[in-house]
């Protein structure tokens, strides 16, 4: 599962080729294009945020997902709400691990966090 901070061409791009299965949450690309509008333009915002829609398989967030991300929130200070629900995804649905280069992931028990930062992220997608 990946996060905002590393929805980006290059990454799609290496993933295009890898067996795994890269997946994000709507509300993801949501902040994604949020983040983005602040430099770039409405529309080239909407069009990359679709190419994104496209590349990843998204999944939906449920009910448990936001109780869980709650506790996580409470148990986990440096994680904030919206990281927590995307840590609790995560967790609900045994992901292999989550990217992103937030590193209040690690705090989060039992989630199997990876900085793109690292070698860690070419092991993941057979790099």
């Amino acid at each position: 599962m990946f996060s905002t901070v590393i929805v980006h061409r290059f990454l799609v791009g290496r993933l295009l080729g890898s067996p795994i299965e890269a997946t994000t949450t709507i509300e993801t690309l949501q902040e994604f294009a949020h983040v983005l509008a602040r430099r770039r333009s409405r529309t080239d915002t909407a069009v990359l945020a679709r190419r994104y829609a496209v590349a990843f398989s998204l999944l939906e967030t449920h009910e448990d997902d936001l109780e869980l991300g709650l506790t996580l929130f409470e148990r986990c200070p440096d994680l904030g709400l919206f990281d927590a629900v995307l840590a609790a995804v995560a967790l609900n649905r045994q992901a292999e691990a989550l990217v992103s280069a937030d590193r209040a992931f690690a705090t989060v028990p039992q989630l199997a966090w990876i900085d793109p930062a690292t070698p860690a992220l070419d092991r993941l997608i057979g790099g």
